[in-house]
């Protein structure tokens, strides 16, 4: 005697359903197979973005900055109503503290910010060295009155973290007054 009931169908029946059946399995089976794939190739496409950034910004380090690759600077003009001058005219190693001062040459008052932008001499022209993406400026007002002198402090280190290439400098500021906003710079030169 056979247990339970026993269903006879024809074989076609049979045969289509099972083809059913494992034409999902195997198709599932595909379609895991090509997300392992997928993953695989973002995880190594990934993993080579970063060394070639990496590479990239280790180059700029030691052999110093492609124009082509930098934005124009934007301080054609540099006022002559405020000035700036560094600590050092001359850095040899690595991204030093520098004092900056900046000092009023009219009897009118100018306002500023803790922003700045580091700009490399590249054939003939001014162009903006890329900050690090962490860093940020508190946003305040600092006023420079009539005749005066304001010092602060700035770590290059903090604009930029790797070691910059020799070469010819200078911290630019955009200050207000006098009707206009106008660019202020201080030049320095890393090397002997």
């Amino acid at each position: 005697l056979l247990p339970g009931p026993i269903f006879l169908c024809n074989k076609t029946a049979f045969e289509a359903h099972y083809n059913t059946e494992s034409s999902v399995a195997r198709s599932r089976g595909r379609a895991r197979q090509s997300a392992g794939k997928e993953r695989r190739m973002r995880k190594w496409m990934n993993t080579a973005a970063a060394v070639l950034a990496a590479a990239l910004l280790a180059s700029c380090g030691k052999e110093g900055f492609d124009p082509a690759k930098l934005e124009r600077s934007q301080a054609e003009a540099i006022s002559g109503d405020v000035t700036m001058h560094l600590s050092e005219n001359v850095v040899r190693e690595g991204c030093p503290e520098l004092s900056l001062t900046l000092m009023n040459h009219t009897a009118q008052e100018f306002t500023y910010g803790t922003q700045y932008t580091l700009e490399v001499y590249l054939d003939g022209a001014w162009y903006i060295v890329p900050a690090d993406e962490d860093l940020y400026f508190t946003a305040i007002g600092v006023v420079l009155g009539a005749d005066g002198i304001n010092s602060e402090q700035i770590d290059l280190a903090d604009y930029y973290s790797g070691a910059l290439p020799e070469g010819r400098y200078r911290i630019v500021k955009e200050i207000y007054g006098a009707g206009a906003d106008q660019y202020t710079a201080a030049e320095f030169t890393i090397g002997d």
